[in-house]
Order: structure tokens, then C-alpha cells, then sequence
């Protein structure tokens, strides 16, 4: 076992011939388990599971994972939020250039040059190309 390998909550090593996993990937708690908390990294003793994360990962691992920066249950939880929010937006963009969705209602004309859609990124207020004489985004 690898002294740097991932450690149960009282710092122990875990059985070496079961392999690790994230405690909140496949977590068994639940409403009648609200006495516990939810751990940071665990095991599957059901060698059915456990074999069919084997096989998915491609076979057995060298050795217990180690900690790895971001492996939090609350920063594993943000990675999820952000990655369900990327993928709203990237769901609303393909509906939006699909048609299949009006595109906003600006309710004013805009007559930006094309150099203005090159620096908008549209992460905070507009920008505009030097060149932009239109003023939309004034009041």
C-alpha cells in the first residue's frame, strides 16, 4: 500500500484488496441513515459492483487512489453545480442557433459593427469596438 494513499476518516489505510471510490460517488445515505455523515471516500464490498467498476475502468487499479486537490465532498458538489450549469447554457445555445427558441428581446435597435460581437463575450457589461458609434447599452 501506498503510505500516501487515501485514508478513512480516522486516518486509517483501507483494506488493500478493496478498491477506493469517492464517498459521494454511489453513496448509500439516505433518510434512514441521517445520523451519518457523508464521507469523503469509501469502498464497495459487493463484489458484483465493485467488478463492474472494474471492468468499466478497464481492470483493477495498481493501488488506492491518493487525495487530489478538489477532492471535497463540498468542491466535488460545486464541480457538479457548474458542470449542470454549463450544460444549461450550452442546451440553451444549441436551441437558441437552432431556432428552436426566440432569440432575446433587447427591446431597443442595435446596430453594433461585427468587431463589437468579436470582444463581447457577454459575461458582464457590453463592450464595443472603438469604431462603435451606436450607444445600445447607454440608457
Amino acid at each position: 500500500m501506498d503510505d500516501a494513499a487515501v485514508r478513512d476518516e480516522a486516518g486509517r489505510h483501507f483494506p488493500a484488496h478493496l478498491d477506493t471510490r469517492h464517498g459521494d460517488d454511489g453513496w448509500w445515505h439516505g433518510p434512514h441513515r441521517y445520523d451519518r455523515e457523508p464521507v469523503t471516500y469509501t469502498f464497495t464490498r459487493d463484489r458484483r459492483h465493485r467488478d463492474a467498476r472494474r471492468l468499466a475502468r478497464g481492470g483493477i487499479p495498481d493501488d488506492h487512489q491518493r487525495p487530489q486537490p478538489g477532492d471535497g465532498l463540498a468542491d466535488r458538489a460545486a464541480a457538479r453545480r457548474d458542470a449542470a450549469r454549463r450544460a444549461r447554457e450550452d442546451e440553451r445555445r444549441r436551441r437558441l442557433d437552432a431556432g428552436e427558441i426566440p432569440p432575446p428581446d433587447l427591446r431597443f435597435p442595435c446596430e453594433c459593427p461585427p468587431a463589437c460581437d468579436d470582444l463581447d463575450d457577454r459575461s458582464g457589461p457590453p463592450r464595443h469596438a472603438e469604431a462603435c458609434a451606436c450607444g445600445c447599452d447607454l440608457g
